[in-house]
């Protein structure tokens, strides 16, 4: 039997059809523009539609759908809590898409959907304890612990992105002062360096077509001053955020994921090292600090194997 993962995205939506824990098609559509919840539910079915027709499967031949989306999920009833980033409150996301296709429909946070595949067939294979932390925009966090997707006791935490860690620090996009998200995204990484760039008129930085995060390590990797010191801040509060997650929850496995993590060794060195220095308990074992594997389709293939 099939299974048909969803990853909704703010631009695009995402539809795999997942068999023995593979990938074997995807199909993408835009978001609509207006994130309306009726047309972006709609959007979403015909998608999985084309989908199976595209390979020629039939509904009977599919177990269920799990779809990974932005806010709070809540499984139990099926609806979006609140969703920032679409503006909405209290969807009933399941019921509308079974108006349009009858079939079983899991549902998590797409942060959580992505740690999930993290675990189960990424860096977190063979772990119980497994926290997959990406780097992109924003923060995204998905929790896996004792073998369980973690959201809170009342759905909505592993928030990671808005731990708080500069006391009425820089502003978050969230309207909250100092979360990690404003020091330790990509986004931030950015913003640290553009803000300094007038300081500096000796920065290659100032010479790149676009400013954005991967400019910014290439040029500290040339030992350029100012991405050199903004890769180090950027470091340091991306470490004092994993210490507090190693001092909390003591995961076996920190997988990182995202665009910034695509400097490898470049980040992990320097990150295990402040890292090392921070967390409390230094003689006992501690997460192993890896890239994540998963990729891209992460999302996909982590909805697809949420519980039914």
């Amino acid at each position: 039997m099939y299974k048909i993962g969803v990853d909704l995205g703010g631009t695009h939506i995402g539809v795999g059809l997942v068999k023995d824990n593979k990938i074997l098609s995807t199909y993408y559509t835009d978001t609509p523009k207006d994130r309306d919840f009726v047309k972006t539910v709609k959007a979403m079915a015909d998608a999985i539609n084309t989908l199976l027709e595209k390979n020629s499967v039939k509904l009977s031949q599919c177990d269920g759908i799990g779809i990974g989306s932005p806010g709070v999920a809540e499984e139990k009833t099926g609806n979006i809590v609140y969703s920032a980033n679409f503006g909405w409150h209290d969807a009933p996301l399941r019921s509308e898409l079974q108006r349009y296709i009858d079939l079983p429909v899991a549902m998590a946070n797409d942060a959580d959907a992505a740690g999930w595949a993290e675990y189960l067939l990424g860096a977190g294979r063979g772990s119980q304890s497994c926290i997959t932390i990406t780097l992109g925009t924003g923060i995204g966090g998905g929790m896996v612990i004792n073998g369980k997707l973690f959201s809170g006791g009342m759905s909505g935490g592993g928030e990671l992105g808005h731990v708080t860690l500069v006391a009425d620090g820089r502003e978050c996009g969230c309207g909250k002062k100092g979360c990690a998200e404003a020091y330790a995204s990509a986004t931030a990484m950015v913003k640290m360096a553009s803000e300094q760039l007038a300081q500096h008129p000796e920065s290659i930085l100032n010479k790149v077509e676009q400013l954005n995060a991967k400019a910014v390590v290439d040029a500290s990797r040339q030992g350029d001053e100012l991405a050199s010191k903004v890769f180090a801040d950027y470091v340091n509060y991306l470490a004092h955020l994993i210490a507090s997650i190693i001092n909390l929850i003591a995961p076996q496995v920190i997988a990182l994921g995202g665009g910034v993590a695509g400097a490898g060794e470049y980040l992990l060195e320097p990150l295990n090292k402040r890292v090392d220095r921070l967390i409390l308990n230094k003689k006992l074992p501690r997460a192993r600090i890896v890239c994540a594997t998963m990729g891209s389709d992460a999302g996909i293939l982590g909805a697809a194997l949420l519980e039914l």
